[in-house]
């Protein structure tokens, strides 16, 4: 009689843990390890890919440094400087001529003379 009991007990153990089982959310989720690897890939992904970006990224701009600094820097610097310099005039002339134009609006509600 002492052996049906004890099996009882050992019958009643394994529900117990079937129950708790299915109460448990990691378990309801499958095996959390494939979950996390999962998760662990898909991270690495994304993080190989931001450093290819990154890397190319910094390549090109270490290129576009390169082609910029040549021996000719400072004379192309002077010349496109000059160039600027001598727009002035029309520059100022245009944003005056602008402004004329918008307080002209402005004054006569927007007819033109």
């Amino acid at each position: 009689m002492a052996s049906r009991h004890e099996g009882m007990i050992e019958e009643e153990k394994e529900l117990n843990n079937q129950e708790k089982d299915k109460m448990d959310p990691y378990k309801q989720r499958g095996d959390i390890s494939e979950n996390v690897s999962k998760s662990a890939e898909d991270y690495y992904d994304q993080f190989s890919t931001m450093g290819r970006k990154v890397g190319n990224s910094m390549y090109h701009n270490a290129k576009f440094i390169k082609n910029e600094l040549q021996d000719d820097f400072i004379p192309r610097a002077l010349h496109d400087g000059e160039k600027i310099i001598n727009n002035f005039g029309k520059t100022s002339e245009r944003i005056k001529n602008f402004a004329i134009n918008i307080y002209d609006f402005w004054n006569n509600d927007g007819l033109t003379k």
